[in-house]
């Protein structure tokens, strides 16, 4: 008798820890497609890229992120398309609004006339910079510089500094064209 009042006569409960899961992101790979990168707050385009092979990330968030190879596209700086780019690869993040171009990079731009390669480009569409690394040459027709190994420029390579010296210069750039 004295074993039924110590044990009860509620039964046993059992208490299980309930772990809330990330949703894993949904691989997809992708023969010959493009797309185009805007931003969600204002609508203008960040970037186009098309691709000869991708494997695309898609978040349950719906955001989206990959590797992508054969590529071409272009970056559009905050007054519209800018530039012109080729590289061997890509990776993108949505969230973080950056294009990572590697491999044989070329960046072309027509006003003004300009051509920038290098080894890597990460387009930073928040901050509209370009930083570019790995054997930077910028030819701008009536001259040519580098190589370097770091070059950070505007999206239509109008501006162009060592990464150290950019802000500084192009605020002062700007200031400039202000009435």
């Amino acid at each position: 008798m004295t074993l039924l009042a110590l044990s009860g006569c509620g039964g046993r409960q059992e208490h299980r820890k309930v772990e809330r899961q990330t949703p894993e992101p949904r691989a997809m790979a992708a023969s010959k497609g493009s797309l185009v990168r805007s931003d969600p707050s204002d609508g203008r385009s960040l970037w186009s890229v098309q691709w000869d092979r991708a494997t695309l990330d898609y978040g349950s968030d719906g955001s989206f992120g990959g590797s992508m190879e054969g590529v071409s596209g272009v970056l559009y700086g905050r007054r519209g398309a800018s530039s012109r780019f080729r590289a061997q690869r890509a990776e993108a993040s949505q969230k973080q609004h950056w294009l990572k171009l590697t491999g044989g990079v070329t960046l072309e731009a027509t006003d003004p006339p300009s051509k920038l390669q290098c080894d890597e480009v990460l387009w930073d569409a928040s901050a509209d910079t370009i930083k570019a690394k790995g054997g930077v040459v910028l030819d701008a027709g009536d001259y040519r510089v580098g190589p370097f190994a770091q070059l950070w420029a505007t999206p239509d390579l109008s501006y162009f500094s060592t990464p150290d010296l950019f802000e500084r210069g192009r605020r002062s750039m700007q200031e400039s064209k202000q009435p």
